[in-house]
Order: structure tokens, then C-alpha cells, then sequence
């Protein structure tokens, strides 16, 4: 069963009854109580703790699964600041917008370390009371990390600092070790950083498990992931949520949200934010863990984020079988339950939905073009030319391979389940050998490392960077703009076997862009000369773009693309196929109606079923009726 989670937040106005009856209405499953950031004086907690034990058997009573939320190294009421809170490499405190780290005299609110004794014993004292109010759930927000703090990653603090000396078995400042982790290939230092960060995440939930148990060891402890814990802070979500869950079922809520899409955070729109969920959803395969996705709406109501962003998400991942559960943001943080109703509205429009999708796409495998991304990458990185490599590492989460594919509404999975699969940067190093044998799409990064390993992918030599302004598609005679930064495009030369796909120009001087390439063992490639990690966010995303990949791909592996659907901005597609049947997925996520979609599948089908819209058939395409802005529409194929 599909679980419905809410939180909600016990603030000085929280009304119970009317909570409960908004819950009831939206077919919550489970209900988490959100506290913020918790105080490090016991006479301040004192509220909130008997907020919670009032609410959490209310709850309870009313058949609903119970947790508490709160933060995990956000403090208020911190007095000893310096053998407390994170470290930047100059020495200064870990903060982020809105938190200070200045003295006053009822203390600080900042970002405690888990190496600091101080703060690990003052958060087992929090995490006991939390306890012993017998929620069924404990669950540490997406703080449960060093990156993302701020500008930084890692931390610098007294106690991390003498944890590196010691494993190093030298002096180091803070200014050299910084500039040793991030400065140009993988290091010594580098690698103590990762251990000591990692080894400092882990202990600390340890503890927390040892905390829980000697309370209640049925008490379930859930963690949020961020973006840095699954690499940069030297181990990864999965771990965590293990050493949390103890002996029971480990529960992990991945990041990714629909509210960034509205601020194109680190420039995701909808669909990049999906196929984020789905790819952490794909490392956490066979591990046993339940999967919570991130349903947040922040800030709210809905004239800050609208409900359709939120419903596209929820229908593309159940879609796509990610999760067994949403955490989905319905209930206001600040206003009464029934001020902004429009969440849990919209959320029972589509129930219909929700069913079509478990009947049409249920039982079904995903397919398409494969993304290989790799978990983790920052170890081996090479961060030699980077400008700025802590931006850089950091951007290695968010997968360029997806967005290339997402962004041209090609369908994709993750894994080995592909005949052509797209492979960029970083991914390349030490690329496995079921991977490595398939008919691959490359950044220059990656054919520069795979040429190095010795496969042939048609590349003779990188000349060295440039800046175009124009891009020319020669089958299809068109130009665009480049949309290249000053670090992100390159002169390259390649073996004379090779088709150019895209001219780059600049002035009256043409350079490769694309090529196309089969080397002496049958191996097709095509070969980008950008690097796809500092490419610009626009650079993917166009008409022509779109075209080059359907032809190539399918020349490439010599056999049509599941399903095309060309020339419509933001259009995200799912593909899933059983047997002889397949189940597509449309979601405009567009301001722009579609008109009449066009879509082109691998094959004529003998029957097809159509959800959210109409359509008709004209051998292997269909033509469907208009899809509305933020509209969705399933197509059932047999």
C-alpha cells in the first residue's frame, strides 16, 4: 500500500481537531509532528515536549502512524560556540541564511558538529525526551550533513582538525587542508577528509540507536537525505538510515522537491527533480529500505507553489515506482489547517489517477536510454582547470546525463537494462564492464577518460578550450545559439571515421561540437565536446537537440526509441513495457498547452487505452487531444 505522510507543525495556534479532520480528509496513512530546530537548554524544550505529549496519543488514538521531525545539528541556545558548532576553513562558524552564530547572551543558533563530544552529549539528552514521548517514528530533517551549509563542504572545526592531523600524522592548517581537498587530482588529504567526515556521520548515529534503544528499541529512527550525504560528506544516505534503524525497518525521505522547480534550484526544473528520485531511488535497490519521497510545496500556499507542481511529481514517481511512501507537504507550517486547502484538494481530484497509474504502469519495467551514474564520485575526482572546484564537486550530484535526456523528452532508466546508455564526466572513471560494452553518448570529460583507459571512442586529441557563439546542425540545416560559458566547450580533433553532428562557430572558424563514431569492434558513440558538468543550463535544451538525439540513439543501437514526442518544451515522458504491452506517461510541465501531441511509439499496437485525454491512431502514432499546462495524460498499449 501506497503511504500518505503529512507533516504538520505544533506551533503556538496548532488546532488538534481540526488537524486530524484535514489528515482524515486527505487519507493520511501517517502524521509527523514538526518541532524546528531544538534548544540546547532543557528548560527551553520543555513546551514542546509537552506539546508532543499531548499530540502524539491524540494521534495515535486516531489510527494514524506517529513521528516527530526535527533537526539534527541545527541548535538554538548555543553558549559554547567554539567547541560546538561546524567550522568553515577560515575558522568561522557553519551557518546558513537567516542563522547567526554571534554571542548573545541566551546563546547562539548555529550548526553543531558531531564530532564535538559537548554536542553529541547534549543531543542524546534531546533525542531520549523525544523517545520517551513513544512516538512510532523519529525522524532527523535534511541537516544530516556538512555540505550545503552555507558555501562549504566538510567541516574545520578543533575536533575535525585534530582528527586529520592524526590521520595524517602531521601538521596542517585549516587554509592548507582545504586547499589540498579540493585542489587538483585526488590526494592523501583528500581521502582523511572523507574518512574523518564519514566516520563522524556514522558515529553519531550510532549513538542515536543506542539512545533510542535503551527507551524503546521498536522506535523506528528516519532520516532525510541531502545532496552532500550521499558522497561529499564521506559516506551516504543508505548507511545512515541503516545505523539509525537498528533492528528495525531503516526509513530514508530522498531529496528532491517540487518546490525547486519553481526557483530552478541549481537549476532543476520538474523533471530533473523526478529523475533525481528516481536515480536515488535506484542506488537504494535490494537494500530493504523504505522509501519516502520528498512532497514539499515549501514555502506555501499555493500562490508561492502551486498545487500542479506537487501532483506532477506524486503521479510521475508512483509512475515510476519510486517509494512506497510520499512525505507530501499539504498542511500550512504557519496558518491554520483549512487556510490553504488546495493541496489536499487537488490531492483528491486525482485519486482516479493514482488508481489508473497502479493498474496501467504497475508490474511494468521502466525503459529507454540509460543514465550510468555513479554514487560516488568526489574521491577520484580530477579537479585540475576547475575555477571553482568546491562548486563543482558539489554540482556532481545533480545528474547531467538525466537532464540531457529528461530535457528532450527521451524516456530513461537507470542501470544495465538499456542498449544505449549515457555516460558523462566523472562517471567514466573506472566505468564498469557492463556498462562500458554498450553503445554510449559522451561528454569530452568522459571520451578524454576513456581514450586514457584505452577504449576507442574515435577522439584523437583536445586542443584546448574555446568560447563559440553559434551551433550549426548540418542534417538539419539550422543554427542556434551555443549558450557556452568560457570553461565549458573545447577544440578537439577526431579520428577521420568520425561524422560530425554539430559544428560549433565562432566567427568564420568551424570546430566539431558532436560527432558520431563506430569503432573496429561495432561500438557506437556519440561524442559531446562540452564538458557536461559546467555547461550552460540552457545548453541541452533545444528543438535541435532533440532531433539529434532521437536519430542518433536510434541509429546507435538500431532500433526505434520506445516512445518520441518532438518539439514540445518541458514535456516529461515515462516509458514501461511487460510482454508485448507498454504503458506511456505525458507530463506538460509547460506554461504552454500542447495543441495536439504527436506521439511516435516503437510499433504499431493492436490496442490502446487512453487516460486524461482522447486520441486516434494512424499506425505506430498516436494523436492526442490537447494537453492542458501541468496537465497529465497515460496511455495504455497492447
Amino acid at each position: 500500500m501506497y503511504k500518505i505522510s503529512i507533516p504538520v507543525v505544533l506551533h503556538d495556534r496548532f488546532d488538534k481537531e481540526a488537524t486530524l479532520a484535514e489528515l482524515r480528509r486527505a487519507g493520511a496513512h501517517r502524521v509527523f509532528l514538526s518541532l524546528g530546530a531544538p534548544s540546547m537548554k532543557v528548560e527551553n524544550r520543555e513546551k514542546d515536549l509537552d506539546a508532543l505529549r499531548e499530540n502524539i496519543p491524540f494521534f495515535k488514538a486516531a489510527g494514524l502512524e506517529v513521528g516527530i521531525w526535527f533537526w539534527t545539528f541545527w541548535r538554538n541556545d548555543v553558549t559554547d560556540v567554539d567547541s560546538i558548532l561546524m567550522s568553515k576553513p577560515d575558522g568561522s562558524h557553519r551557518t546558513t541564511e537567516g542563522i547567526t552564530a554571534s554571542e548573545k547572551s541566551s546563546g547562539a543558533s548555529g550548526f553543531g558538529c558531531p564530532a564535538s563530544e559537548p554536542f553529541v552529549g547534549n543531543s542524546m539528552e534531546i533525542i531520549r525526551e523525544y523517545a520517551e514521548c513513544r512516538p512510532d517514528i523519529l525522524m532527523f530533517d535534511d541537516d544530516y550533513r556538512f555540505g550545503f551549509i552555507d558555501k562549504h563542504l566538510g567541516c574545520y572545526c578543533d575536533a575535525h582538525m585534530k582528527m586529520y592531523r592524526e590521520r595524517l600524522g602531521y601538521e596542517i592548517s585549516r587554509e592548507d587542508m582545504y586547499k589540498k581537498v579540493f585542489d587538483g587530482k585526488p590526494s592523501r588529504e583528500r581521502s582523511v577528509f572523507l574518512e574523518c567526515l564519514g566516520e563522524s556521520l556514522e558515529s553519531f548515529a550510532k549513538r542515536v540507536r543506542e539512545t533510542v534503544d535503551s527507551v524503546d528499541p521498536t522506535i523506528r529512527f528516519a532520516v532525510c537525505s541531502c545532496m552532500s550525504v550521499w558522497d561529499m560528506d564521506g559516506t551516504d544516505s543508505i548507511k545512515i538510515a541503516k545505523l539509525l534503524a537498528g533492528k528495525t525497518r531503516p526509513l530514508l525521505r530522498q531529496i528532491g522537491a517540487p518546490y525547486w522547480a519553481v526557483g530552478k534550484s541549481w537549476n532543476n526544473r520538474l523533471q530533473n527533480v523526478i529523475e533525481l528520485e528516481r536515480m536515488e531511488h535506484y542506488w537504494s535497490e535490494g537494500e530493504d529500505i523504505e522509501i519516502m519521497t520528498e512532497g514539499d510545496g515549501y514555502p506555501r500556499p499555493r500562490y508561492k507553489v502551486p498545487a500542479a507542481y506537487l501532483e506532477g511529481f506524486d503521479t510521475a514517481l508512483r509512475a515510476a515506482d519510486v517509494g512506497e511512501c510520499i512525505h507530501k507537504y499539504m498542511i500550512d507550517y504557519t496558518s491554520s489547517p483549512t487556510y490553504e486547502t488546495g493541496y489536499v484538494n487537488a490531492h483528491l481530484y486525482n485519486a482516479p489517477a493514482y488508481e489508473a497509474i497502479e493498474r496501467i504502469f504497475g508490474g511494468k519495467k521502466a525503459c529507454g536510454v540509460g543514465v550510468y551514474e555513479k554514487m560516488k564520485k568526489f574521491a577520484d575526482a580530477d579537479l585540475t582547470d576547475i575555477a571553482e572546484p568546491e562548486e563543482y564537486v558539489k554540482d556532481l550530484f545533480f545528474s547531467k546525463g538525466a537532464r540531457l535526456l529528461a530535457d528532450n523528452t527521451v524516456p530513461l532508466v537507470y542501470g544495465e537494462d538499456c542498449d544505449t546508455c549515457v555516460v558523462f564526466g566523472e562517471n567514466a572513471r573506472d566505468l564498469p564492464e557492463s556498462i562500458a560494452k554498450k553503445h554510449l553518448i559522451l561528454d569530452i570529460r568522459a571520451a578524454k577518460l576513456l581514450t586514457e583507459q584505452g577504449m576507442d571512442v574515435g577522439l584523437e586529441s583536445i586542443v584546448g578550450r574555446i568560447k563559440p557563439e553559434l551551433l550549426y546542425y548540418p542534417e538539419q540545416n539550422e543554427y542556434t545559439l551555443s549558450e557556452y560559458n568560457e570553461s565549458s566547450a573545447y577544440e578537439i580533433k577526431t579520428k577521420p571515421e568520425a561524422r560530425v553532428l554539430i559544428y560549433s562557430v565562432k566567427g568564420e572558424t568551424r570546430y566539431t561540437d558532436a560527432y558520431a563514431y563506430k569503432n573496429s569492434s561495432g561500438q557506437s558513440f556519440t561524442v559531446f565536446a562540452f564538458d557536461a558538468a559546467l555547461a550552460g543550463k540552457h545548453r541541452f535544451r533545444t528543438y535541435t537537440m532533440q532531433k539529434l538525439l532521437y536519430a542518433e540513439i536510434e541509429r546507435m543501437q538500431g532500433k526505434p526509441l520506445p516512445v518520441k514526442c518532438a518539439g514540445n518544451p518541458e514535456l516529461y515522458v515515462l516509458a514501461k513495457k511487460e510482454g508485448d504491452s507498454m504503458a506511456v506517461g505525458l507530463w506538460n510541465f509547460c506554461v504552454d498547452p500542447i495543441y495536439e501531441p504527436v506521439v511516435e511509439l516503437d510499433r504499431e499496437y493492436r490496442e490502446v487505452e487512453y487516460f486524461g485525454c482522447t486520441g486516434r491512431r494512424e499506425g505506430n502514432k498516436l494523436y492526442l487531444s490537447r494537453l492542458g499546462a501541468y496537465e497529465f495524460a497515460f496511455i495504455n498499449l497492447k
